[in-house]
């Protein structure tokens, strides 16, 4: 598995676990009014 943005690369043993985090977000109007960098930035710090 490579992560581009440091392109380093995992690699796992088998049986291994990985874990990913998404979440939605669903909004009216426009980033700015839904304050989205602000929203990103308390999940990223989670």
């Amino acid at each position: 598995m490579n992560w581009p943005e440091n392109e380093k690369f995992i690699f796992l043993k088998q049986g291994s676990k990985l874990s990913f985090r998404y979440r939605a977000l669903i909004h009216g109007g426009d980033a700015v009014e839904a304050k989205i960098a602000e929203a990103f930035a308390k999940y990223k710090n989670e």
